[in-house]
């Protein structure tokens, strides 16, 4: 398997950290120099969803970085990154979390990159991209959360439990995960009951079936600055305060989007579409993949991977020829 590389990279002071904070990074290369013979291949940096921090891309980095590098970051306050407090303000929180990446970016030296968001890490790489258009040469947003403006007469989700309606309500004022970390030492017992069936998913590239849990546990166990960043950026857990399908058409044209949904996620595609009919000025592409929930990467990861691959071939494509005008990657169904 490919070598990885990892370390911590600086990207300054955020929230109440008294020093600068830190943004842990994991790099995959290609056993080949990935611009040799005058090919220009972009980079692919990738940021995850809720409760989650790189490791979890595990399903994907070696096919993802075949031809390219790619870079997985663990956003502030998940992870192994800094946790500072960002506040209660929803806006003022997520343009910290923008700004660390930007930070990130600039310590990393990148100039121009695909940029892979998965839910929260969606929201996030959207927000970044309307921010910061002249890095991003493709934006894929994969079961994106916080798009949809909240409606309290539409309906629960048909894959939502009726009993989670009144988790949903609780969830507006603790952290999601606050349960876990209440259960003390029980916890990393209950953690490995829960996911259980992990090895189902990461069998064949995990081989202790315990790491995966523990990993998460991990993950989740310290200072919840992540969750509560989470919990101050939505409005009844489901839904953010500023919605994303609001702005999204302010996006700058050149930017090409291609949006990756489970056909069996919680998650709503209906931004999506208003986005493809609205945003005639730009690309969009709706690619949804069957036999998968939110974790589109995890559910259905070789799919997964053959599209991102196609996407990112399309990007360097679209370096060489600037200002024409991407055509469809597959037909959308």
């Amino acid at each position: 398997r490919k070598k990885r590389e990892s370390r911590y990279v600086d990207v300054g002071r955020f929230g109440d950290s008294p020093s600068t904070c830190r943004l842990w990074t994991v790099t995959m290369k290609p056993d080949e120099d990935c611009n040799a013979n005058g090919q220009t291949r972009l980079p692919l940096v990738m940021l995850h969803g809720l409760g989650c921090g790189a490791a979890l891309w595990v399903m994907n980095l070696e096919s993802l970085s075949r031809d390219r590098v790619v870079h997985t970051v663990d956003l502030l306050g998940f992870g192994r990154s800094s946790r500072p407090s960002l506040g209660p303000d929803a806006a003022l929180i997520e343009q910290q979390m923008v700004f660390s990446v930007e930070a990130w970016r600039q310590q990393m030296s990148l100039e121009r990159f695909i940029l892979l968001g998965h839910s929260l890490g969606g929201f996030l790489a959207s927000s970044y991209s309307l921010q910061y258009p002249q890095h991003v040469a493709h934006l894929v947003l994969e079961d994106p959360w916080g798009f949809p403006v909240y409606d309290p007469a539409r309906p629960r989700s048909k894959r939502l439990p009726v009993w989670s309606t009144p988790l949903q309500a609780c969830f507006n004022y603790v952290n999601v995960l606050s349960a876990l970390r209440a259960l003390g030492h029980l916890g990393p017992a209950v953690m490995q009951k829960a996911l259980s069936g992990a090895d189902a998913h990461f069998g064949h590239f995990v081989k202790d079936s315990t790491a995966i849990p523990n990993y998460v546990y991990h993950c989740n166990v310290r200072r919840p600055t992540g969750e509560e960043a989470f919990r101050n950026l939505s409005i009844h857990f489901g839904w953010t305060k500023h919605p994303m399908v609001e702005r999204f058409l302010n996006l700058d044209p050149k930017v090409p989007v291609t949006f990756l949904y489970g056909d069996r996620t919680f998650i709503t595609r209906s931004p999506a579409k208003y986005i493809k009919k609205n945003r005639s000025a730009g690309y969009v592409d709706i690619q949804v993949l069957k036999e998968c929930g939110h974790n589109v990467h995890m559910d259905q990861p070789d799919q997964f991977n053959d599209i991102v691959n196609k996407v990112c071939d399309l990007a360097d494509s679209q370096e060489k020829l600037e200002g024409d005008q991407p055509t469809d990657l597959v037909p959308e169904e």
